[in-house]
């Protein structure tokens, strides 16, 4: 039997990522690289920013459900991370979901091209391909 699933379908073109904070969707756009912020019941573009690194090909996006430290900075729940590996070497920045700034930036000791996961309410970024 066919599964009643909502579909959404913002109109971005090459969307690379998305996450969800409880109310919006996130999606990380490849051309222009941008995020945007999405009503996940319409569909409609609530806010966009500038992706952090630029490029967006590569990118991974996460909610953090749970404040965390990233660089030595204390990052408050709800804030978005967003990995790049278009970057050399590659980044994981933290993003106010408010006004798109970047609150800090962890750049990573290698190009682990990076995929983000979830694990006991944290999220945990895997070498892509592992």
């Amino acid at each position: 039997a066919p599964l009643p699933l909502p579909i959404v379908n913002p109109g971005v073109g090459d969307l690379r990522d998305l996450t969800f904070d409880g109310t919006d969707l996130w999606i990380a756009v490849r051309s222009p690289a941008e995020l945007r912020r999405v009503d996940a019941a319409t569909g409609g573009t609530l806010a966009t920013f500038v992706t952090p690194g630029g490029f967006a090909d590569g990118l991974g996006l996460e909610r953090l459900t749970s404040s965390l430290t990233l660089n030595g900075v204390l990052v408050p729940a709800g804030h978005i991370l967003v990995s790049n590996w278009n970057t050399s070497p590659d980044q994981v920045h933290a993003v106010d979901p408010s006004d798109g700034s970047v609150l800090t930036t962890l750049s990573l000791a290698e190009n682990f091209d990076p995929v983000g996961r979830w694990r006991d309410h944290y999220p945990v970024y895997e070498k892509e391909g592992d």
